[in-house]
């Protein structure tokens, strides 16, 4: 089994809440869970984004 098939590595989206798989496609083309860092409290995280959300524009707080 691959990891984006394994229902226990699993996360959320940061703009929907969606679940998804915590593995990142290295081809953009076909990748349905981007990794965004964003900052919270001065601490830098890493958060989840759907295709759609990271396609309308959807960014964790303090993105660059």
């Amino acid at each position: 089994m691959g990891a984006a098939e394994n229902k226990t590595l699993r996360t959320r989206c940061g703009g929907c809440d969606k679940e998804l798989p915590t593995f990142v496609d290295p081809n953009v083309e076909t990748r349905t869970t981007w990794p965004l860092v964003g900052v919270k409290n001065g601490h830098k995280l890493t958060y989840a984004a759907c295709k759609p959300c990271y396609d309308k524009g959807w960014r964790p707080p303090g993105f660059h």
